[in-house]
């Protein structure tokens, strides 16, 4: 019952992590959102738990930041156009660390965060670039918008190298004292 309790505390710490990650000051684009996403798959048995959480995780943060920080506008905004590409987003990355994860390893994880920053960053700027508001809706247009986002993308591209080794390297260590605490009972 301890080592449960032990492992959902860590669960709880890094989701909650994650929510007030985004709200403190950080670079654009750098937040543990893609290495939740993966954490999540890797840890929960159900697909749909991984989705829900890092897509609520994602939504509720997005949610005060748009309505409380940025003040998108004088009503509140539940949903912007762009939120649909996040999904698209998280569907993805959860997709692919489905394919990956069926034996969790370090390698596998870092692999995997290396790819959800290029995931986020396809979907993503793809979305700004099919608004039609930034870029024209010309092949040059999304070449443009691609380039344009690089500087993003090396943000991304660090905060899932960083957030996945923490996220993942902190349940090695408590998977590993959870079996030498079964190993300890077991040798008494």
């Amino acid at each position: 019952m301890k080592n449960k309790t032990l492992f959902y505390l860590l669960i709880t710490a890094i989701i909650l992590f994650s929510v007030f990650a985004r709200f403190i000051p950080h670079f654009p684009n750098f937040a543990p959102m893609g290495a939740l996403a993966l954490f999540a798959i890797a840890f929960y048995k159900r697909s749909t738990w991984a989705v829900a959480i890092t897509a609520l995780v994602w939504w509720a943060s997005d949610f005060y930041l748009n309505n409380f920080v940025y003040h998108l506008n004088d009503s509140l905004v539940f949903f912007t156009q762009f939120q649909a590409f996040t999904l698209l987003s998280i569907l993805a990355i959860v997709a692919l660390g489905k394919l990956l994860f069926k034996k969790i390893t370090i390698a596998k994880a870092l692999l995997g965060g290396v790819a959800a920053s290029l995931i986020f960053f396809i979907i993503s700027n793809f979305g700004v670039w099919l608004q039609g508001t930034m870029y024209p809706m010309t092949f040059n247009g999304l070449v443009t918008c691609y380039q344009m986002a690089i500087p993003f993308y090396k943000a991304t591209f660090a905060s899932d190298l960083i957030f996945t080794t923490v996220f993942f390297g902190l349940m090695f260590l408590v998977q590993a004292k959870i079996s030498e605490e079964k190993q300890i009972t077991l040798a008494q």
